[in-house]
């Protein structure tokens, strides 16, 4: 009985941890992605900041 109480302690915690690591998978996917629309919005505002300035600047 204690055997098969740890088997199945043992096992719900496996459960918890693979539940922690795909959360953990998901919200560092999500942070990528994230990221790289952040950056991608960047550089383009840039670059339409730098066309402007480009075509403020030309007489």
């Amino acid at each position: 009985q204690v055997r098969t109480a740890l088997a199945r302690g043992d096992m719900v915690s496996a459960e918890i941890a693979s539940r922690e690591a795909r959360n953990f998978s998901f919200i560092s996917l999500a942070v990528g992605i994230a990221a790289m629309v952040l950056c991608t919005i960047l550089t383009v505002v840039i670059i339409i900041a730098a066309q402007h300035h480009e075509n403020y600047w030309d007489p």
